[in-house]
């Protein structure tokens, strides 16, 4: 039996889209599949009312976080197999399927987020959770003789593998938008800390689940759709839960000494950059959003693929990426943006060894 768990918070169009693809892969496959939804905020009743499949509802109006969403519904859980997942996850048969078929050769699988059908930018896995890399994320922009760019090239050399490779990727870097493990798993590892109301929960129970010799594996074959954003935006206190989950993170698992250092290093004031001029700048107003073509014509000396990257931030970390080649030509679907929250984006064109270039 597979379980599949739903995480709902306020997001009742995204919960609905779910659960009619969920009723096709029910209709379809040949195993048993029983059905949580983990109700944080809003009223689904009218939702779930709809539908021919089995749905079982959990509510928890008070919003315990996304770990103790996760946790209440394994406590019920009957399933060899759990398929955890947001509301903004859009998957088929096929890679439903193909996921349990994972799960024979890992302990825990994650597959390739994509933002959109048509705009096939890759989300990559959350960014490294190693001391060396959130040294110099807090040095970096804090110390002058050390490029700006440094920590783009160390997190784009640190996802690269992600972004073209088609086989598995043994790796701790999955996402929490859609995880897929065995419930023995769970089992011995135990359940997700609770702690981690938003942001970290993943990174901190995969760390765990490595440390109990269980195998980990990003599987890119299995692609499925992640609207991305779509129920923290809802949140107006995602923010500093993000922080307060960061610190959380850091003071679990770094020793003091290095966490005496980081805060240190944190009181140094932030220098100020020069502005780049190799990326795109395009602001989505709420009124009369035109984004016109991002279009261009490399020189021949420089070889495809090349990456176009979409941020919310100047610095490019993290981004979602899209490969093009050499003429490259990209405007978005209209859905595509309708998706995004208003704000500014930037966009950047990159060779694979992470080097800027400008058409």
């Amino acid at each position: 039996m597979v379980t599949v768990i739903i995480i709902h918070y306020y997001t009742p169009e995204l919960l609905a889209k779910l659960l009619e693809e969920l009723q096709v892969v029910v209709g379809t496959v040949a195993m048993p599949v029983e059905i949580s939804v983990v109700n944080n905020g809003g009223d689904i009743t009218s939702v779930v009312k709809d539908y021919q499949i089995k749905i079982e509802v959990i509510d928890l109006p008070e919003n315990p976080g996304y770990a103790a969403a996760i946790n209440q519904a394994m406590s019920q859980s009957l399933g060899e197999f759990v398929y955890v997942m947001n509301c903004d996850i859009s998957l088929s048969t096929e890679s439903f399927v193909a996921i349990g078929e994972a799960l024979r050769s890992f302990d825990v699988v994650g597959p390739r987020l994509l933002m959109h059908r048509a705009d096939r930018f890759i989300l990559p896995p959350v960014e490294p959770s190693s001391a060396f890399y959130k040294l110099l994320r807090t040095l970096i922009p804090r110390v002058s003789f050390l490029r700006e760019e440094l920590i783009f090239l160390i997190w784009w050399r640190s996802i690269i593998r992600y972004v073209t490779s088609s086989a598995p990727v043994t790796t701790t870097r999955l996402s929490g938008a859609f995880l897929a493990f065995k419930s023995k798993v769970f089992e011995q590892v135990g359940p997700f800390d609770e702690r981690f109301r938003l942001y970290f929960e993943e990174v901190d129970w995969l760390q765990r689940v490595r440390r109990k010799g269980f195998r980990i594996g990003y599987v890119p074959h299995i692609e499925m759709y992640h609207f991305f954003n779509q129920s923290a935006r809802r949140q107006p206190l995602a923010a500093q839960w993000f922080q307060r989950s960061q610190d959380l993170f850091i003071k679990k698992w770094f020793p003091s000494l290095f966490i005496s250092l980081l805060a240190f290093i944190q009181k140094l004031p932030v220098k100020s950059g020069r502005p780049s001029k190799e990326y795109w700048v395009r602001n989505k107003a709420k009124e009369n959003f035109h984004f016109e073509d991002i279009s261009g014509a490399i020189s021949g000396q420089v070889r495809s693929p090349l990456y176009l990257l979409i941020s919310s931030s100047s610095d490019f970390v993290p981004s979602a990426v899209l490969e093009v080649n050499k003429n490259f030509h990209w405007a978005p679907e209209k859905d595509f943006w309708d998706r995004m929250e208003n704000g500014i984006y930037y966009f950047k064109l990159v060779d694979r060894k992470g080097r800027h270039l400008r058409p």
